[in-house]
């Protein structure tokens, strides 16, 4: 499992592109049936939506396209927040041993020391 750590962020992104783009799919086919039916309203002369009222509608659809796409933006950019997380706190981790090691190391050439106080405080490091 270690080998495969770098790519679970690319695996990931990945995922929130499928994610995000099918709930953007989604979300643009119900948009393009409302859309059908507004297109299938008449304004005509028997008055069955009054131009204004056609036009708010119309206004309303450019809102609602508005509302699909941030929110698909929002979907997206929250993952890619996510595997951002992820890859600093792989970076912590990895840093935190980094450290861990260099003490280790430190100690075991203190103890290697031939003064006795040096030797003392590598053992002391130990614990």
């Amino acid at each position: 499992m270690p080998r495969f750590k770098g790519a679970i962020p690319l695996v990931l992104i990945i995922i929130s592109i499928f994610v995000g783009s099918g709930y953007w799919l989604n979300q643009q086919q119900q948009f393009e049936s409302f859309v059908e039916q507004v297109q299938s309203l008449k304004v005509n002369k028997n008055n069955l939506v009054e131009p204004k009222d056609y036009i708010l509608i119309k206004r309303d659809l450019i809102a609602l396209q508005n509302t699909l796409n941030s929110s698909v933006f929002q979907l997206v950019r929250s993952l890619l927040f996510l595997v951002t997380a992820y890859t600093a706190w792989l970076g912590l981790v990895a840093s935190d041993k980094k450290q861990v090691a260099e003490r280790f190391s430190k100690a075991v050439d203190q103890l290697g020391n031939n003064e006795l106080g040096v030797r003392v405080g590598g053992i002391f490091s130990l614990e």
